[in-house]
Formats: C-alpha cells, sequence, structure tokens
C-alpha cells in the first residue's frame, strides 16, 4: 500500500514511543484512509501587584481545553471518593442530570459572561472602566471620598463583597507567598521537603471537564456521577490550600459557564462557601475567599474572576519573580482562560512574548508555556505547525517529566485528529492514556477524559463496536453514587 510521507509518525516520534515503552511497533501509517480500511487495519494496542482595587459589576474576562493536565501529579489520594454522608448544602441530582435543589441564579449569566469574554471589554481596559466607574458612583455619593464626610447611601452590597474579596485574595496570597518553600527550580516543597503536589485540584478538574463531555453527549447519569466525584474531592481540596487552589475553581467555573452549565457553578461556589464553612478558621482570608465567591452574584461573577485572576497574578509576579515557576504557571492559567477562546491572536502574542523574555535569562522556559502556544495553534486551524512544535519538545523532555510527555501526547494527538490522521490520532492517544494507566493505575482520573475523547472520536468515524466498548469502560470507571442505590 502506498504511504504518504506527510502522514508518517516522524522518526523522532518513533524513537521516543520505543524509549518510553509505550508500543512494541509504532510503524508509519497513512494520512487518508476510508473508515472501511481503517476499522480493519491493525492499531496500537490498547493500554494526557497590584490588585485592581475597586471592583463593579460589569465586565469581565474571557481555553484549550479544560486542561487538567498540571505541572505535577501522583496517583490522586482522593479519587473514587463519593458524597458518603450528608453535607448541607448537598448537591441533588434526579436521573436525567438535572438538579433538583438548585435555583438556578439569572437565566442570562451565561449570555452575560460569554458577551463579557467575548472581548467587548479587554481586560487591558477594566481599570479605565473601573475608574471612570468609580468616579461616577463618587459624583452620585455612592462612594465616599475619604478626603469629606460623606452623607450619601451605602455603597451597594455587590460593590462591599468584591471588595472584601479583593482584599482577602490579596492579604492570603502575599502571605502565601512569603511562606512558601522552593527548591532550587522554583518547585513547592511541604516542610518535610517533599514536593508538594497538586493532585486533587487534578482530579477535580478533570472531573468536572469529563462531565462536561458526557452532558453533551446525552449521557445524563454519567454526568451526574462525573460531577458527584468531582464535590467529593471539595472538602479535601479546601483543606489542602494549595496556591493553585483558587485558579483551578476559576478554571471550572468559567467552563461550566461556557459550556452551557451556569446553574452548575452557582451549586459549586455555593457549595465550596458552605463546606469552607466546616474546615476553616472562622476570620482566616482563605475561608473568607471561598465565602466571597459563594456570595457574588451573576451579574459581577464574570467581572470578578478577570480581576481575581489580575490581582493573583500580579501579587505572584511581585513576591516570587515574573520567572519563577509558580508565576508562570499562574500567569499562564490566566492567558489560557481570559484570551484563551475570544482572542487566539493576543493569547499567541502573549505567549511569544513570554519565551522572548526567557531568553535573556538563564533559566529555561517551562515546557507547558510551548504546551499552551501548540494548543493556541491548533485552535487557530493551524493544526500542523502545532504537532510539529510538540513533537519537537517531546523528543526534549527528560524520564520523570511523565505529566509533561503525556500533556504533549495528547495536543500531538489532537492536532493529528484535526488533520484528518485518524488512524495516527488513534494510535497516539492510546499511547497516552496506556502511559496514564502504567504511571498511576486506570482509576486516574485522567483516564476517563481521555477515553472519553477518543470514544467521541470513534464514534465518529463510524467504528461503533469500538466506540461502545470504550463507553463500557468509561462507565465502569465512573461508577455510581449514593443516588443509584
Amino acid at each position: 500500500m502506498k504511504r504518504n510521507k506527510d502522514s508518517l509518525l516522524c522518526p523522532i516520534f518513533q524513537s521516543k514511543a520505543t524509549e518510553l515503552g509505550l508500543c512494541n511497533n509504532v510503524q508509519g501509517l497513512p494520512e487518508h484512509q476510508q473508515l472501511q480500511e481503517k476499522h480493519h487495519n491493525g492499531r496500537a494496542s490498547s493500554p494526557t501587584q497590584q490588585c485592581i482595587p475597586t471592583p463593579t459589576s460589569n465586565a469581565s474576562p474571557s481555553g484549550q481545553d479544560l486542561n487538567p493536565l498540571a505541572a505535577e501529579a501522583t496517583p490522586s489520594n482522593g479519587l473514587g471518593v463519593m458524597l458518603s454522608r450528608a453535607i448541607s448544602p448537598q448537591p441533588r441530582w434526579n436521573e436525567q442530570g438535572v438538579f433538583c435543589e438548585v435555583t438556578p441564579h439569572d437565566a442570562g449569566l451565561h449570555r452575560t459572561l460569554a458577551t463579557k469574554i467575548s472581548g467587548d471589554q479587554p481586560p487591558e481596559q477594566l481599570q479605565v472602566a473601573l475608574a471612570h466607574q468609580k468616579s461616577t458612583l463618587l459624583r452620585k455619593g455612592f462612594v465616599s471620598d475619604r478626603s469629606r464626610v460623606s452623607h450619601s447611601p451605602s455603597p451597594p452590597q455587590t460593590l462591599l463583597v468584591s471588595e472584601k474579596l479583593f482584599h482577602n485574595i490579596q492579604v492570603y496570597f502575599e502571605n502565601t507567598c512569603r511562606n512558601m518553600i522552593l527548591d532550587d527550580h522554583g518547585t513547592l516543597l511541604t516542610p518535610n521537603g517533599a514536593k508538594l503536589h497538586n493532585d486533587l485540584c487534578n482530579d477535580f478538574d478533570s472531573y468536572c471537564f469529563t462531565a462536561t463531555m458526557l452532558k453533551e453527549k446525552g449521557l445524563h447519569v454519567q454526568f451526574r456521577r462525573a460531577l458527584s466525584k468531582a464535590f467529593a474531592l471539595i472538602e479535601q481540596i479546601l483543606r489542602a490550600e494549595h496556591p493553585r487552589t483558587l485558579a483551578c475553581f476559576l478554571e471550572v467555573f468559567i467552563h461550566l459557564i461556557q459550556t452551557g452549565l451556569p446553574e452548575v457553578t452557582s451549586s459549586l461556589r455555593g457549595f465550596i462557601k458552605e463546606m469552607s464553612a466546616t474546615v476553616t478558621r472562622e476570620g482566616h482570608p482563605w475561608g473568607q475567599i471561598c465565602r466571597l465567591l459563594g456570595e457574588l452574584d451573576s451579574e459581577s461573577l464574570g467581572q470578578a474572576m478577570a480581576q481575581i485572576w489580575k490581582c493573583t497574578t500580579d501579587t505572584f509576579d511581585s513576591e516570587l519573580g515574573t520567572f519563577s515557576r509558580l508565576a508562570v504557571s499562574v500567569r499562564l492559567d490566566y492567558i489560557k482562560r481570559v484570551y484563551g477562546i475570544t482572542d487566539c491572536p493576543e493569547e499567541e502574542r502573549l505567549l511569544r512574548d513570554l519565551l522572548t523574555q526567557f531568553e535573556g535569562i538563564p533559566t529555561p522556559p517551562p515546557p507547558r508555556v510551548i504546551l499552551n502556544l501548540a494548543h493556541n495553534l491548533n485552535r487557530q486551524g493551524r493544526h500542523g505547525e502545532a504537532e510539529g512544535m510538540a513533537l519537537k519538545v517531546l523528543l526534549l523532555l527528560q524520564e520523570h517529566e511523565i505529566v509533561e510527555t503525556i500533556e504533549f501526547l495528547k495536543i500531538i494527538s489532537r492536532s493529528q485528529f484535526n488533520q484528518g490522521k485518524t488512524l495516527v490520532a488513534e494510535q497516539t492517544m492510546r499511547m497516552a492514556i496506556r502511559m496514564i494507566v502504567d504511571q498511576w493505575g486506570k482509576q486516574h482520573s485522567w483516564v476517563p477524559e481521555f477515553m472519553n475523547v477518543l470514544e467521541g472520536w470513534l464514534r465518529g468515524w463510524g467504528q461503533e463496536e469500538d466506540a461502545n466498548t470504550l463507553r463500557g469502560e468509561i462507565e465502569e470507571l465512573i461508577g455510581k453514587n449514593e443516588i443509584d442505590e
């Protein structure tokens, strides 16, 4: 059979795959084939500081996919935990995956955030808009000048909630950064010198992303189960207080809203608020942040999330240094979520600018900068460029950089899928799944997430039997919860 050299797995990719031991025979595969031929051909065996001081209530932020594959991960100690005891308020769903005890906030929340994130008021214009609105409020007497005694009415409740939220965020992250223990590479350490991993947030993020995919497929029961797994991790996440927890929550909030699930965001914010009251000390800034997040109204949520991220990013830059590993990770979160969906060219510019800044210092850029750029190029339709960039970085990754390797396999497979390289895309995704299983076991949260992506591809290619097999495995991994009993 004639081979198209453009469709072959890059030789360095073959050697990398062999080096990783992920497959015994990574062969070049045809780029374009009829689905009938693909179904019968061999495949790889089955095995990814300054804060804006005065928030108002009408502006907002605006990734790649919701990315669960963060910088560090090991087997999660919270996987498979279900909501086994009554916690008030406990989220409940019926058999169709519909919330039974949640009154959705303003039905226009999704439209509001989508409009605000769409670029009508870009993040760089927020300070100007805020200054203008504060001036208007000042003239009308809603905000005191502090230089004179005002007998005006009290500020709106929304403004008070936002001001308290930003104050607590700045205090919390300033203190957090000043008490961090970092190694020479900028990796977070525990007091006893071990690496501080973020597994719980990674799993929470992954289950929420998986839930949205299941909802889109009309699998309401599985959607509910995946969300239950995510909610079950919140108590442990709040207790752990990893510095990137707030960014994780914001990513999930935005993703749920962008996928048409604002009522889930409302329920999640309320659940975090109530849970934080039971696991944090009274008056502690972290508990106050969680409480105030739950009290933001729908109209102010979008703007607040943009400003929270800007505040957090500036604080990390100021306290840790712009090029510290953690500060870069927080900034990448911000760039991805604010620009990734609505302004890909601007996201690309910011990422390339960040890479240019690293050229002037001895420290190499974290692989995640290139990873986010590859995802950006893929979203812009530059799939071949994204694949080539990711393949080059994959070759340079060290043996211990397991998470990064899986992430790059994921973007490579997606780029191949978008180019119509169906066989190679499937093979690469199965390599990533097998690597996750080999490293952390089949119960890891990324396994059903990656399987969901592959199942959708197979069904789209007409491979119903293979897709049904994968769906059965996914349902088994998601499992049941107390509502099913």
